[in-house]
C-alpha cells in the first residue's frame, strides 16, 4: 500500500511541529546543502532520561528537545552534541552524528585512511568498498574532516551522514 506524503514524513521522522525560517541557521559544511542547522534543539539519545525537558519529537534513536540554551557547533562537534537539522523542502529533521560514509577507490587503502586521519572505524563492507567512520578524537570540525577527506585522491566518494528515519520494529 502506498503512502501519502504526511505519512511517509511521519515514519522517516517524529516532529510535531516544522521549523520555522527564524529558527534555521546556515548550512553544514559538507552536508547536503537543503540541511539547515536547527537552532534551539538538542538531539539526546532515547535511552537517558529526559528529566524536565519536554521531547517535541523523535528521529532513529534519538529524542528531539527545546533547548534555547544549546548551541551546536559544527567546528567543535563532539559525538555526545549531535546537531539537529532541517530540510525546510522536505519538512524533515535530521540528526548529524559525526559519521561518515567513505566509498574507497581500493579497499585495501582502508587501513592506511584509518590511521592517517586518525578515524574509528563504526562498520565495514570492504567487498563494496564502503567504510563507515568517525573522528577517534573530539571534538573535531566536521567541515574540515569532510574537505579533508575529499581531497585524498584514495576515496572515491565521503558522505557526511545524516540520521532522517525512526524505525520501528513491526
Amino acid at each position: 500500500k502506498m503512502l501519502g506524503d504526511s505519512a511517509r514524513r511521519a515514519q522517516e521522522s517524529r516532529i510535531l511541529k516544522p521549523a520555522s525560517p527564524g529558527e534555521l541557521g546556515g548550512s553544514l559544511g559538507g552536508v547536503p546543502s537543503a540541511w539547515k542547522l536547527w537552532k534551539g534543539k538538542e538531539a539526546v539519545l532515547t535511552k537517558y532520561e529526559l528529566g524536565e525537558r519536554t521531547s517535541v519529537g523523535a528521529v532513529g534513536s534519538y529524542s528531539i528537545i527545546d533547548n534555547q540554551s544549546f548551541i551546536g557547533d559544527e567546528h567543535h562537534f563532539s559525538s555526545s552534541q549531535p546537531l539537529v537539522v532541517y530540510d525546510a523542502r522536505l519538512q524533515k529533521t535530521g540528526v548529524i552524528t559525526g559519521s561518515y560514509r567513505l566509498r574507497l577507490k581500493n579497499a585495501a587503502d582502508f587501513t592506511d585512511v584509518v590511521r592517517d586521519y586518525n578515524l574509528k572505524v563504526l562498520s565495514e563492507q570492504p567487498e563494496i568498498k564502503m567504510f563507515w567512520v568517525t573522528s577517534s578524537t573530539e571534538p573535531f570540525d566536521l567541515q574540515a574532516m569532510t574537505n579533508t577527506l575529499k581531497k585524498d585522491s584514495r576515496i572515491e566518494n565521503v558522505v557526511l551522514e545524516v540520521m532522517s528515519r525512526t524505525y520501528e520494529k513491526r
